[in-house]
């Protein structure tokens, strides 16, 4: 199955934020971009690993 989300990154003077709003979940911080993105992708893995059939399906809509 394929979902489409949106990942926000903010950025303030020492710490970027990535998350995805459209889900429940936390935020991801790091001080550096190139940290920042792989463990945001990675909690998003995880997060499709762990909803059941049910969940996913309403994730769609």
């Amino acid at each position: 199955m394929t979902y489409k989300t949106a990942m926000m990154i903010d950025q303030d003077e020492y710490t970027y934020y990535a998350y995805a709003p459209e889900w429940d979940g936390g935020e991801i911080e790091s001080d550096s971009l190139d940290d920042v993105l792989p463990r945001i992708w990675q909690a998003v893995a995880h997060y499709l690993e762990t909803i059941t059939e049910e969940e996913s399906v309403a994730a769609l809509y």
